[in-house]
């Protein structure tokens, strides 16, 4: 008899695993995630937000009807725990100001070099895109086979309060003094933000490994990128010619390495700022739906009979 196969990769049960969902990726990790196939996730401790609940010491005071008390401080969990921030909003501006940062111009101009170096622009980003269902896939495919692995979840953030989210952290550890040992707990404090993030839109991968992976500082899933990626979109701010950070040729480098690396079908072109297009109205002055006052009207109908082209 085959024994069944315990399932250890979740998502969120309102999330559709047909959506598409965006990341920035450093330069410095675009080769390792394209040539390199490996999918990189790091501890949520390392992110800037200090609000981010993991690991963090919480104070719990137990006290019953003849006036004992007992105290515990929860500060940590069974397991080692990577994760990555993804989005549901395409290209949205801050996000881009925040994950890519363009070198400066005059560094950008000065002797460009013939090809472009990834090492050189190590804080730029592109944009990779892929669906819910397929991050789910590309985990279950890198995930399968790691001894460390204990389990992973796909799950939406939350944006709330401060005061909400803090209820919600005590209301999560009151599940019990072993808490930690629950990974639906760790990952629910992994679901939660502060609303000054809300324009995130986050959808988190959260993967869980046991006490093996304590020394690894990163964590690398193996994944095809073929596979995974959806589209992929160079910061659109190096082509626009509004914003000089950076040579004339700088995007067109980085379109022939992505074409170099195998990926030229993957490249998709953001009009983010591009030049404003040219809208055309047609005002039909003999028509009762026109809603024109007749002061409008009157100077329109003089400009028509002197520049009227006849067909």
């Amino acid at each position: 008899m085959i024994a069944e196969k315990k399932q250890r990769i979740f998502h969120h049960p309102g999330l559709d695993l047909n959506s598409p969902i965006y990341r920035f990726v450093s330069w410095r990790w675009v080769e390792d995630l394209l040539i390199g196939k490996n999918l990189t996730l790091v501890r949520p401790e390392s992110w800037d937000d200090p609000f981010e609940m993991i690991n963090r010491p919480i104070q719990v005071r137990v006290t019953d009807k003849n006036q004992g008390y007992s105290s515990k401080v929860l500060d940590q969990h069974n397991f080692e725990v990577f994760s990555q921030s993804w989005t549901t909003k395409d290209m949205a501006d801050t996000m881009l100001r925040a994950y890519s940062k363009l070198a400066s111009t005059a560094a950008a101009f000065s002797a460009p070099p013939l090809e472009f170096e990834p090492e050189q622009h190590a804080l730029e980003a592109i944009q990779i895109s892929t669906t819910i269902g397929k991050l789910l896939g590309a985990l279950e495919y890198g995930l399968e086979n790691l001894a460390e692995f204990e389990s992973a979840y796909i799950t939406q953030v939350d944006y709330m309060s401060e005061e909400e989210l803090a209820n919600r952290v005590v209301s999560t550890y009151a599940n019990g003094p072993d808490t930690g040992k629950d990974p639906a707990c760790v990952v629910s404090l992994l679901s939660i933000k502060r609303d000054n993030y809300e324009a995130e839109n986050e959808v988190r991968p959260i993967v869980l490994l046991n006490e093996r992976a304590k020394e690894l500082d990163y964590l690398r899933v193996k994944t095809d990128p073929e596979i995974l990626i959806d589209s992929i979109t160079i910061d659109p701010r190096i082509s626009s010619f509004k914003v000089k950070a950076s040579g004339p040729n700088d995007y067109v480098q980085r379109i022939e390495l992505l074409k170099k690396w195998g990926f030229a079908s993957k490249i998709r072109q953001s009009h983010l700022y591009a030049v404003s297009p040219i809208f055309e109205s047609v005002l039909d002055l003999d028509s009762p739906d026109l809603n024109l006052s007749a002061e409008a009207k009157a100077r329109w109908r003089e400009f028509h009979e002197i520049n009227k082209v006849t067909q």
